[in-house]
């Protein structure tokens, strides 16, 4: 799935032809922003949100938006705990 209009570069194209092939829905926008919008529009507020570090949810602002707490957003909790094995233990519940 890409958004109206926009033309996917060859690499991309065939990436998403083979993803489609398992199944697998690729969305592709041209800038961050785009992205961004998307993400809102399809996570409802108050849904639990965990993500493992990503500079790219960084730079689009998502992370700047499970801060904010429009979702609830438990990777702050766990990386507080203090113990590696329950602190992996939640990072697998969650």
């Amino acid at each position: 799935m890409t958004e109206p209009g926009v033309a996917l570069p060859a690499p991309l194209a065939r990436l998403q032809h083979e993803l489609a092939r398992r199944n697998i829905d690729c969305v592709y926008f041209p800038d961050g922003a785009a992205v961004l919008g998307y993400l809102l529009e399809r996570i409802p507020a108050g849904a639990v949100v965990m993500n493992g570090g990503s500079t790219t949810l960084e730079q689009i602002g998502f992370v700047r938006v499970l801060e904010e707490g429009r979702y609830v957003w438990p990777r702050p909790g766990i990386k507080a705990i203090g113990d590696a094995e329950e602190r992996t233990r939640a990072r697998r519940r969650a």
